[in-house]
């Protein structure tokens, strides 16, 4: 729906927007980010209630600074209250050499994952927050992937599911470098009488 210039030198600065759809719109992306690291987004919001192809991709040399985002499959209706589900397949998706600072995003209820890093590198993430779709059962969307990347930071984040019970991982990080982690913090409804239960792989590798 937007698009930027893929251009190292390029300077874009987004504020105080919202971004939606109004139908089904499969082939869509919200934002396709490929403008360099001096570029900005302040309080943009994504919120649909139709299927995108995704919310926000990064590629190329993207980056920036990322303030207050919040990326939003709705599972009501912010003016009724009514209850809807929406399959919308992907939330947040990185293959940008950045650098990137995100402080203060958060993504919810789309089916596959909120947050995909493949091929990423230089991304610094403080303050993230998560939740898998209240429909899926069993609960199955990756709260936070990190695939062939490099260089990430993730100081503080919460991974929620308050829905259809445990899933086994919500958080995967594969052949990757330099990968860091501090304060990540998971809620399920069920994880006290699940001791089999797995919240972040790296490698071959479990972190409970």
């Amino acid at each position: 729906m937007l698009l930027t210039p893929s251009d190292p030198n390029g300077s874009v600065h987004l504020g105080g927007l919202r971004l939606s759809v109004q139908g089904d719109v499969p082939g869509c992306s919200l934002l396709e980010w490929r403008v360099g690291g001096s570029s900005t987004i302040h309080d943009v919001h994504y919120r649909i209630e139709y299927t995108t192809w995704g919310l926000l991709h990064m590629t190329g040399i993207g980056g920036g600074y990322f303030e207050n985002s919040w990326l939003w499959t709705a599972d009501h209706d912010i003016d009724t209250g009514e209850v809807i589900t929406v399959h919308n397949p992907r939330s947040f998706l990185c293959e940008s050499s950045g650098p990137t600072w995100m402080v203060g995003t958060a993504s919810e209820h789309s089916y596959m994952y909120q947050y995909n890093f493949t091929g990423a590198s230089n991304v610094t993430m403080l303050l993230t927050q998560t939740e898998t779709p209240y429909w899926q059962n069993p609960p199955s969307a990756w709260a936070m992937t990190i695939h062939d990347s490099k260089n990430m930071y993730l100081y503080g984040a919460g991974f929620y599911n308050w829905f259809q019970g445990t899933q086994t991982t919500v958080f995967e990080v594969v052949s990757s470098t330099n990968v860091n982690l501090y304060g990540v913090n998971v809620n399920f409804p069920q994880s006290s009488s699940n001791p089999g239960v797995n919240y972040v792989l790296t490698g071959d590798r479990t972190i409970p």
